[in-house]
């Protein structure tokens, strides 16, 4: 009789999650803000929000980003979205390098904490935020937003060094007129290879894991 029970509570459960609360919508959701499926408005918002994230954490301006974001939602496929305003900015004053450690390491977390928080910027601390109510936050919870924010913060940092890949491009075009090609052929070279290899990893990671 309790494992009917059981088997009953947990039917219905799933039933409000998938219907009323529309899971899967959610969860798709969660992939195109956190895991880039749909990333072209990651691009809009890091043109207009890079001055502010190159602050330091402490002084960057939280709602100039989310409505930055807001504006980089409407303008791209995340248009759409249903669940587009349940997503904000968030600050984190620690790099992934010194979270991922901490997790690891919970007794030093707090040994390196207000060092790290002087030190760490807007565009190594930004992730996103993602408003949950229940009962989806028995399937979203906490810890499950914590994971994807690590592999967003991971996927914006690769985005980051793709930006300055090409910006570094588009300054060795305009050398050209300097008939430096020999001089610089080394740092072409070098330049176009580390963009290969960072659209191919981001690619492999956005699309095919």
């Amino acid at each position: 009789a309790v494992d009917a029970a059981n088997r009953s509570a947990a039917a219905q459960l799933l039933g409000i999650l998938r219907h009323d609360c529309r899971l899967l919508e959610h969860l798709r959701s969660a992939k195109r803000f956190f895991l880039l499926s749909h990333g072209d408005f990651l691009v809009h918002f890091m043109d207009t929000a890079e001055a502010e994230l190159q602050r330091p954490v402490g002084e960057v301006q939280r709602a100039k980003l989310d409505s930055l974001l807001q504006l980089a939602l409407a303008s791209s496929t995340a248009a759409t979205d249903p669940f587009r305003d349940d997503l904000s900015c968030a600050l984190v004053t620690k790099t992934i390098f010194r979270q991922l450690l901490d997790i690891v390491n919970v007794h030093e977390a707090q040994q390196g904490a207000n060092a790290s928080a002087s030190r760490t910027t807007g565009m190594e601390g930004f992730t996103f935020s993602l408003a949950v109510e229940w009962p989806l936050s028995l399937v979203l919870s906490r810890n499950s937003l914590t994971k994807y924010q690590l592999l967003f913060r991971h996927l914006f940092h690769c985005k980051n060094v793709e930006r300055q890949l090409c910006k570094a491009f588009a300054d060795h075009q305009s050398l050209k007129e300097l008939s430096l090609d020999g001089a610089l052929a080394p740092s072409y070279t070098l330049r176009q290879r580390m963009l290969h290899f960072l659209q191919s990893l981001l690619h492999y990671m956005m699309f095919e894991v």
